[in-house]
C-alpha cells in the first residue's frame, strides 16, 4: 500500500504544472542609452540592468548628481509616467514629470522639468532612448548603485 501511494504522489507531481517565473517587462543585460537635453547636449551610455534594476531603469531620469523621488510613478502594459523631483547635493531642485513606451527590447522616454536660477524660472525638455545589445554584460559597463 506505502508503495502504490508513493507511486500516485510521483505520477502527480510529474503532471502538475510548472510555475513559471514572471515575465519581466523588459530584458536583463546590456542597453545602450541615447539622451538629448534641452536639443542640445546629447549622450550616449552603456548600461547593464540586472533584474533588481528593471523598476529604477523605466521610473524616471536619475544619475549620481541627483537623488530623484519619483511618488507618482508607473510602469506596466508597455507605458511609463513619472512626476517627481530631482535634488542636487547643493539642494537645488529640479521637477519633472514624463511619459514613454516600452518594450522587451527598446524604451522611449520624454520629460519636460522646471526649476530656478538665481530666481529666474526656467524649463526644459529632455529624450531618452535606448535598445537591448546582449543578455550579457561587459565589466565597464555602467550600473545601479
Amino acid at each position: 500500500m506505502k508503495r502504490i501511494f508513493a507511486l500516485a504522489v510521483a505520477v502527480s507531481a510529474l503532471s502538475a504544472p510548472v510555475l513559471a517565473e514572471p515575465k519581466q517587462p523588459i530584458n536583463t543585460g546590456l542597453w545602450e542609452a541615447h539622451t538629448v537635453f534641452l536639443g542640445l547636449i546629447s549622450k550616449t551610455e552603456r548600461w547593464c540592468i540586472k533584474p533588481a534594476d528593471i523598476a529604477k531603469f523605466l521610473s524616471g531620469p536619475s544619475n549620481h548628481i541627483y537623488h530623484c523621488t519619483y511618488p507618482e510613478n508607473s510602469a506596466e502594459s508597455g507605458k511609463i509616467h513619472f512626476k517627481g523631483a530631482c535634488v542636487d547635493k547643493k539642494g537645488q531642485t529640479i521637477k519633472l514629470q514624463g511619459d514613454g513606451d516600452y518594450t522587451e527590447t527598446a524604451m522611449h522616454m520624454r520629460a519636460s522639468g522646471s526649476t530656478q536660477w538665481m530666481g529666474i524660472p526656467i524649463g526644459g525638455g529632455a529624450t531618452a532612448d535606448a535598445h537591448f545589445l546582449s543578455a550579457t554584460c561587459p565589466p565597464d559597463a555602467k550600473s545601479f548603485k
